[in-house]
């Protein structure tokens, strides 16, 4: 049973109503947390998730925002919000929330990929390059930041180490061969894509 003046159960129901895909009651039950508890940093960070999923952005920003006033020292509403500026083109402001969260959580390597992607398309290839070679320092296995350093390289004139980890790729997966199977598994936007295809024409030549 719920009781009356206690949050947590209605955060509980919104986040699992959300897990379902019942955005409207998700939303409901949040709204009631959030009535019951003016701070709870977690739910505003969820119904933001919900609204960004909606793609109201403005919305998911300025619960991202009450989150972080209420929760200054966690990584979360930064990072989320950094996902919804790369969504809306705003790479500047990206980068900016992808650094506060990255200073709150300094080895998240997730945060390290995504800022080196908006890195790279803003033209910064080092920038990218090194965020990359973090994000795979704290987390080998993540082969996005491999093919992220194959990238980057391959901007900065490196052909050589490019296609060395391109070709490591390749023999983990072979789908490393399609640059639209690369752009979906990654999430990546059409200026990364684009160098792989570069990448991948080099590396034929060389067969």
């Amino acid at each position: 049973a719920i009781i009356a003046d206690d949050p947590r159960p209605h955060l509980q129901r919104g986040v699992a109503y959300a897990h379902l895909g019942n955005i409207r009651t998700a939303l409901s039950s949040l709204d009631r947390a959030l009535a019951l508890d003016a701070k709870l940093h977690v739910a505003y960070i969820n119904r933001g998730n919900l609204y960004s999923d909606m793609g109201d952005y403005p919305e998911a920003i300025l619960n991202y925002n009450l989150a972080s006033h209420y929760a200054p020292n966690l990584a979360t509403p930064y990072y989320n919000r950094g996902l919804v500026c790369v969504a809306q083109g705003d790479y500047r402001n990206a980068i900016a929330d992808y650094t506060e969260a990255i200073r709150r959580s300094p080895n998240y390597a997730f945060i390290y990929g995504n800022r080196g992607e908006v890195y790279f398309m803003l033209g910064d290839y080092e920038r990218a390059l090194a965020d990359f070679q973090t994000a795979h320092r704290q987390l080998p296995r993540l082969r996005r930041a491999v093919a992220g350093m194959a990238v980057a390289w391959n901007a900065l004139g490196e052909g050589t180490k490019a296609i060395y980890l391109w070709e490591e790729l390749l023999k983990q997966d072979a789908h490393y061969d399609d640059p639209n199977w690369v752009q979906s598994e990654h999430a990546w936007s059409r200026v990364l894509t684009d160098e792989v295809r570069i990448l991948l024409a080099n590396l034929n030549d060389t067969l």
